[in-house]
């Protein structure tokens, strides 16, 4: 991936800045995450036992499933992603052949 990313954790919300200049801002109420980014794309995320359901504003939804320590990603248009996580960096590999690395350090996580 050519875009970085960087999360910060205030509270109940995540702020995420892109490489690309928006922004997306995430709010946890209960079960349900909402995400709002600057460029009015949003999203919602609700957790249902070990699924997480996404759906967003353009009407494609996707399905993540934790196993242990891997985390499979089900998209609506028929793409995936696999997620591992190994000590404080998080690795995505997706169907397409790109893949991104995340790393947590302190309260900020870096992606690129």
């Amino acid at each position: 991936m050519n875009s970085n990313t960087t999360y910060n954790q205030i509270g109940n919300t995540t702020y995420a800045n892109h490489s690309n200049g928006s922004t997306t801002t995430y709010n946890q109420i209960g079960n349900t995450t909402y995400a709002n980014n600057s460029n009015g794309y949003n999203s919602t995320y609700n957790q249902v036992g070990n699924t997480n359901y996404r759906h967003d504003s353009n009407g494609s939804s996707s399905t993540y499933n934790q196993v242990g320590n891997t985390g499979y990603v089900n998209n609506s248009n028929g793409s995936s992603s696999t997620v591992n996580r190994i000590g404080s960096t998080t690795y995505i590999h997706n169907s397409d052949g790109t893949s991104t690395s995340c790393n947590q350090i302190g309260s900020q996580t870096y992606c690129n």
